[in-house]
């Protein structure tokens, strides 16, 4: 007779869990486990969603020195990297910055109009990224190469 497969096991576990407790009987019913509680796959789904909204809105994480001055979130200093180093054209590091900017005009200015395409790079300081020196850059470096 072959060992019983995956299935028939679990038929066999629910068929003994359900069965009533005889007394006197030395039997242990088990509790079912429901699957509605917080699993690590629960939380670190919802936990990489918050993060990508934490980065796409641009909501400042923290202060750090950059080409365009102070840099507040790592969209910011991807897109000062971009700029300076013309990896990308403009259009894709102002679609980047966009969805940022419409919620930061939102939350700051109570005006309940978008930027202009126009206006991202100066909005970000990145219209003298380019020409900005790379010395904060290759400090930044150093630091992460000691620490």
């Amino acid at each position: 007779m072959s060992p019983p497969t995956k299935k028939e096991r679990a038929a066999e576990a629910r068929a003994s869990s359900s069965k009533p407790i005889v007394a006197g009987a030395s039997q242990v019913q088990r509790r079912r486990v429901s699957g509605g509680g917080w699993t690590s796959r629960r939380i670190s789904f919802y936990a990489s969603r918050v993060y990508f909204l934490l980065i796409i809105l641009q909501i400042p994480l923290f202060r750090v020195p950059c080409r365009a001055g102070t840099c507040t979130t790592p969209i910011q200093i991807t897109s000062s990297q971009l700029v300076s180093n013309e990896i990308f054209p403009p259009s894709v590091v102002k679609a980047m910055l966009y969805p940022g900017a419409i919620v930061r005009n939102l939350t700051t200015s109570m005006s309940m109009t978008f930027p202009r395409w126009s206006d991202l790079f100066d909005i970000y300081n990145l219209t003298e990224a380019k020409n900005a020196s790379a010395v904060i850059d290759l400090q930044r470096l150093e630091v992460l190469l000691y620490n």
